[in-house]
């Protein structure tokens, strides 16, 4: 009886231990037609899912783009981007600037049949860097409806 319960215990932790794994961090950032609440300015690790949830009647759409690949821009979130934001709207590429999604459709909840197969759902592997999402369809260009953050790090993409 005790040899049962110690394989048991013994399998128990061992499952514990090796199904203790590298899952990705799911965000769900709120978007309307003129707002993006996004949930940081930077993070570590680029490997993360995220749910955009649109509560309003129509689709919204928006754009991530990769402002500079393999470094950091200093004080990215001083920085005036609307310039080449404006000029990504408006079907101009900007050299220097990474497409990443462009014009991807947030669809309204209320027109989503299936939680668990959200269309609103992205996973993202992404390299260190300084990144923009904004709405893409905005008459205006502010921080409420693009917001900058920075990948710190590669584990995306380290393999052990």
């Amino acid at each position: 009886m005790k040899k049962k319960i110690l394989v048991v215990l013994f399998c128990s932790l061992f499952s514990l231990v090796a199904c203790e794994s590298d899952t990705a961090s799911i965000y769900k950032p709120i978007l309307t037609e003129d707002k993006i609440d996004f949930p940081f300015e930077e993070i570590e690790d680029g490997r993360f899912t995220v749910i955009y949830t649109n509560n309003t009647e129509n689709s919204i759409f928006w754009s991530l783009i990769l402002l500079s690949q393999g470094k950091l821009i200093a004080e990215s979130q001083s920085q005036d981007y609307c310039e080449g934001i404006i000029g990504l709207r408006n079907g101009k590429n900007i050299k220097e600037w990474t497409k990443i999604n462009v014009n991807y459709e947030a669809v309204s909840e209320k027109e989503i049949l299936n939680k668990n197969d959200h269309p609103n759902q992205v996973g993202y592997s992404l390299p260190m860097g300084t990144y923009t999402f904004f709405l893409q369809n905005s008459d205006t260009c502010n921080r409420d409806n693009h917001v900058i953050f920075d990948v710190t790090t590669n584990k995306a993409f380290e393999t052990e």
